[in-house]
């Protein structure tokens, strides 16, 4: 991650220099703590950053030819809520699934709210899970519960994934995927070198665990692209819809 920190941006404004500087000022033990059980916190740590569900779309949307930033940012930084059945299937059987990841491994996952990088506190990452051993993250979890896990067992399921390739009783992660970048990140901000990836089926409480390493050189390429853009294209917006806040607010008073 201080390879990230690193990586040169433009010229910031003043505006947008201030709006930088104030993510650090952020208690992260804190704002770790509170997020985890208030939702409300969690919106606000996680409104302004790259998280973990959104880095990819930033990173494949920077080579667009014809981008348009502002709306890119306006409608990245107001998130409208989503929600369907395949996103309310995964919420509901998440728990569910670590409680049987933590019988079968013999270990405690620890749950908590968004966790802020320390060298690079405009991005966010809320893990499903996290094993720490002495104190300190050894291991990341993540977990997702299909939808077609409700119908079938966890080796149909599988069959159905495009983000995974299985050759024999190997598992291979698709780079080119939204989960791999998911959970690449989650090892930048942690300093852990490894994933377990539990896919899980809840019509039979099936799975599968299989080990994602960290790939340093990937999710360098990958934050240093969306820092660029971030600080670069995106940033000033946040700047000029506070204000604009602050102008309406006036304007009432």
């Amino acid at each position: 991650m201080k390879r990230v920190a690193l990586v040169s941006v433009s010229t910031l404004k003043d505006c947008c220099y201030e709006k930088l500087i104030s993510f650090y000022k952020e208690d992260i033990l804190v704002s770790c703590i509170e997020s985890e059980s208030n939702n409300a916190e969690w919106r606000k740590i996680r409104q302004h950053r790259v998280t973990r569900s959104r880095v990819y779309k930033l990173y494949t949307y920077s080579p667009n030819k014809k981008p348009d930033w502002k709306n890119k940012s306006l409608s990245y930084f107001n998130p409208k809520s989503f929600k369907s059945k395949y996103t309310n299937h995964g919420i509901k059987y998440e728990q569910e699934a670590i409680t049987e990841y933590e019988k079968y491994t013999g270990t405690t996952v620890t749950r908590c709210g968004a966790v802020i990088s320390r060298s690079n506190a405009w991005m966010s990452y809320t893990p499903d899970g996290v094993i720490v051993t002495n104190g300190k993250p050894s291991l990341l979890l993540e977990v997702k519960c299909p939808y077609a896990g409700k119908f079938k067992g966890i080796t149909e399921v599988l069959s159905s994934l495009k983000y995974i390739k299985i050759t024999g009783e190997s598992v291979v992660f698709t780079e080119r995927h939204e989960y791999y970048a998911q959970i690449q990140m989650g090892m930048a901000i942690l300093n852990v070198s490894s994933t377990a990836f539990m896919i899980y089926a809840s019509s039979d409480s099936s799975f599968i665990i299989f080990d994602v390493p960290y790939n340093e050189n990937y999710i360098f390429n990958v934050l240093a692209n969306v820092k660029r853009s971030y600080c670069d294209k995106m940033l000033h917006y946040i700047c000029s819809e506070e204000i604009e806040n602050v102008q309406n607010e006036n304007n009432i008073v």
